[in-house]
């Protein structure tokens, strides 16, 4: 059917829950003031389209496969006022306002509230419901701090990187105040207040989630969040006995500048006093991971009575968020160390993202990867936010194959080392034509510059040969280093006039 049905008042009231009213592919207009009611599902197929003025009451589920996103961007509210109520269907349902009376709904597709328009923009009314965003998204298009209201209604993330983050988007733009995200775990009420004291520029919007870890797993809080790869202390050790048992995987996009902005976490007593837990909640701060650094030092003012932690004025929120103790924080990682030849030098270089307590950095070098000798020192600075640079040359490098490597000496007299470095030094200052990429790499990198016969090898930080064959005829050749294990690789090359060595970082995408 695709007749235009003009809906005045409420028109439909099918006696039986069971019901389903199907729309066929018809257009449907409601009318302010009037309301469309329907005792069982509402199913969408392909080419409806519901230009909702007025109400759409439903006990049932929204089933929406319609193509689109079946409601047309008009004021209208949807009413769900059954029981365990659910949307789904294979599109994603844009609607203005969502009044959940129902007791529970769990959103089996992504789900847009706020209209998809500038205003005036509807809002997600929780009343007492529990929404159970079940790894999927709920998009609030509705700038304002008031979009999301609720009585003592929650909504469930939750669920783990493994399953898939069950996210809320909030298009915030330019608002300001606190945006309130009334987090819980269907008993405890968890909320994420975001406190944006000075506006950010530009359509920017921000992705929430939060999910809680076993405390009684060895180690605890895993799985870790996506694109954190480990946990460990400033000195390399695992540290999650001192981090609460609950992650806030947040980030911010679209912003020309970002706001201003602290953030309050919600946490239970059982995430930081139970399991292998030796977290003293005084001592609870706030530390995030932009996917190459911590933040340091760590910060925030906790609040035993209320459990929660709110963080310092900030506009970097990316990428995950962790509660942790403020005498075992999460690390500063080196962000880089490379040795390269050059001429008849090997250049040392390493960066820093902020130190604390380091006493001096040492370049070392070893023949075969497991005896180290001293190359040169270079004083810390001792504690340091901002990002810093190094350099130190080795005058005298070893012809052929070698290896180099930092040792981070700390004041308590405490040693770290980054990962080890090979490199090849002809002796002459030679160059190739050689280039290799990416790297770092997931899987596959490719070398160009090689001609046929050239010998080919992949080396592991210790010497041995992983990969090794001659080039064909090609000038570019492809190597797959999914096989092997995270960390650094050489490849090898021998040709008729040069032999070089250029290194590989193979990273777990």
């Amino acid at each position: 059917m695709r007749s235009r049905a003009i809906i005045a008042a409420v028109i439909i009231a099918l006696p039986c829950h069971a019901q389903v009213l199907t729309d066929a592919g018809a257009a449907i207009s409601i009318v302010a003031g009037a309301q469309l009611t329907v005792k069982g599902d509402l199913l969408a197929k392909p080419g409806s389209l519901v230009s909702n003025g007025g109400a759409v009451d439903l006990t049932g589920d929204l089933i929406n496969d319609s193509g689109g996103a079946l409601f047309a961007p008009v004021p209208g509210t949807v009413i769900l006022d059954g029981a365990a109520q659910s949307i789904g269907g294979t599109d994603v349902t844009a609607l203005d306002a969502l009044d959940l009376q129902c007791v529970t709904l769990t959103l089996q597709q992504d789900v847009i509230v706020g209209g998809m328009y500038a205003a005036p923009a509807g809002v997600l009314q929780l009343r007492d419901a529990l929404l159970e965003l079940n790894a999927h998204q709920l998009t609030i298009t509705n700038a304002a701090a008031t979009a999301i209201t609720r009585i003592s209604g929650q909504v469930i993330s939750e669920t783990d990187p493994l399953t898939g983050y069950g996210n809320v988007e909030w298009r915030i733009g330019n608002g300001t105040g606190p945006y309130v995200l009334p987090f819980g775990d269907g008993t405890s009420y968890l909320p994420v207040t975001l406190g944006i004291s000075v506006p950010g520029t530009g359509a920017g919007s921000f992705v929430f989630a939060t999910y809680p870890t076993d405390p009684f797993a060895a180690p605890n809080n895993r799985p870790l969040p996506t694109g954190l790869p480990s946990l460990v202390d400033l000195y390399g050790f695992e540290n999650a006995p001192n981090v609460l048992d609950r992650f806030w995987p947040i980030t911010a996009a679209g912003f020309i500048t970002p706001p201003t902005a602290s953030l309050t976490f919600s946490y239970r007593d059982s995430e930081w006093n139970s399991g292998n837990n030796l977290v003293l909640e005084s001592a609870l701060q706030a530390q995030h991971f932009d996917g190459l650094v911590w933040s340091q030092p760590p910060n925030g003012i906790v609040n035993s009575a209320l459990n929660t932690v709110t963080t310092a004025p900030t506009t970097s929120f990316d990428l995950v968020w962790a509660l942790v103790m403020s005498s075992s924080p999460l690390p500063v990682e080196l962000l880089l160390f490379d040795a390269q030849a050059a001429g008849d030098v090997v250049r040392c270089r390493w960066v820093t993202a902020s130190e604390r307590s380091i006493q001096a950095y040492v370049v070392e070098r070893s023949i075969d990867g497991e005896r180290y000798a001293f190359v040169g020192a270079i004083d810390g600075t001792g504690d340091s936010n901002g990002q810093r640079e190094y350099e130190l040359i080795d005058p005298a490098p070893i012809v052929g194959l070698s290896y180099y490597r930092l040792r981070i000496a700390d004041d308590d007299g405490t040693e770290r080392f980054s990962d080890v470095v090979p490199i090849w030094f002809d002796g002459r200052g030679n160059t190739s034509d050689w280039r290799i990429w990416p790297t770092p790499t997931a899987g596959e990198v490719y070398v160009s510059g090689l001609q046929p016969g050239d010998g080919i090898e992949v080396v592991d930080a210790t010497g041995r040969i992983v990969i090794g064959y001659q080039s064909a005829a090609a000038e570019v050749e492809r190597f797959d280093l999914s096989h092997l294990p995270d960390g650094y690789y050489a490849v090898h090359i021998r040709g008729p006039l040069h032999e070089g060595l250029m290194p590989a970082l193979k990273l777990t995408p």
